[in-house]
């Protein structure tokens, strides 16, 4: 996993960051879907791969957490119940605080 020396501060900055994946991740599902039936499947293709990458993305910070936080990690922190991930957290503040500690 590249970038071991930086990490979050705090196990909310994960649960900021790994809704927040979760919700692109779907976004970029739907996305796709709708895509795909209107435009060539080279473009569903492109969308595809980059959810693919968020997901590789999700799973390496999730492996992360749990080294620095093994008492408090779970892994719907990562992986949310659908119920959970709802696109006005996402747009609530964008700017949410990735306060990191370097190792």
């Amino acid at each position: 996993m590249p970038g071991k020396s930086k990490r979050l501060k705090t196990i909310d900055g994960y649960r900021n960051l790994g809704i927040r994946l979760a919700i692109l991740s779907d976004l970029l599902s739907d996305i796709a879907v709708k895509v795909g039936h209107n435009f060539p499947k080279t473009y569903t293709r492109r969308i595809i791969i980059g959810q693919k990458k968020i997901d590789e993305v999700r799973s390496d910070m999730e492996d992360l957490m749990f080294e620095q936080f093994p008492d408090e990690s779970d892994t719907n922190i990562f992986y949310p119940s659908q119920e959970d991930r709802n696109v006005s957290t996402l747009l609530e503040d964008l700017t949410f605080d990735l306060k990191y500690e370097k190792k």
